[in-house]
């Protein structure tokens, strides 16, 4: 009866375990205060443009407008949600690592860990968008591309703005099932933008659908496969 309880349940238990204490250390709670603070600053400064940006994630409208605005990544408010993005992934990442998987990083110290992967979130955003605007030049679809960074801005920034809520929580409560929740969570919102942007035909209407799911397969799935294997030796 002990042994059936072990293999049948007891998996199960474990997600109500507490994470490791590694997580409440000085640097993790100063990053989630940083980013608590450049939310709070963009919401009195760039209070419309920020909304708008948030409504953009359930609505094609907003993100049409967004578009006809300008080029949204080069202006300021970017760049500070982009920094908010990085550390909350960032912090989500060492935090998965060390609760569920335990892969060996090339520094054992937690904070050199969370600026290797930092650093490696940020190559990998140059990387994938440079490709991005290169396959656009390349097959003439540079408003189709300019529409589809958009898009995959609005879903980063608002997928950005959830994980540091919930983070709050993993961190303090260290509840292992918090953090699966969440990572399922982030992987229904990867699913959503996948089929939103193949609904609404972010390409030329001459372009298979079934090509246009291997390319947005191809540039979203696959850097994230070089990003963990670079990342996790």
């Amino acid at each position: 009866m002990n042994i059936f309880f072990q293999k049948y349940f007891h998996p199960h238990f474990q997600l109500i375990h507490k994470l490791p204490d590694t997580f409440s250390e000085n640097f993790i709670t100063l990053s989630i205060l940083l980013c608590l603070v450049i939310y709070a600053l963009l919401n009195v400064f760039f209070y419309r443009r920020f909304r708008q940006i948030l409504k953009s994630f359930l609505n094609q409208r907003f993100v049409s407008q967004l578009t006809r605005d300008g080029n949204l990544l080069k202006e300021n408010i970017s760049f500070f949600l982009y920094v908010n993005y990085f550390i909350s992934l960032s912090i989500l990442i060492l935090v998965t690592n060390k609760g569920f998987f335990k892969y060996t990083f090339a520094f054992n110290n937690s904070f050199y860990q969370f600026i290797e992967i930092f650093i490696s979130l940020i190559l990998l955003f140059f990387l994938k968008t440079s490709l991005i605007k290169f396959l656009g030049n390349l097959f003439k679809t540079r408003r189709e591309t300019q529409e589809y960074l958009i898009i995959q801005y609005v879903f980063n920034q608002t997928s950005g703005a959830f994980l540091l809520i919930m983070l709050i929580f993993i961190i303090y409560l260290k509840l292992k099932l918090l953090l699966l929740l969440t990572m399922i969570f982030l992987a229904l919102i990867l699913l959503y933008r996948l089929i939103r942007i193949i609904f609404y035909r972010i390409s030329p209407s001459n372009f298979s659908v079934f090509y246009l799911f291997l390319y947005l397969c191809t540039i979203e799935i696959l850097p994230l496969l070089i990003f963990f294997k670079l990342i996790f030796k």
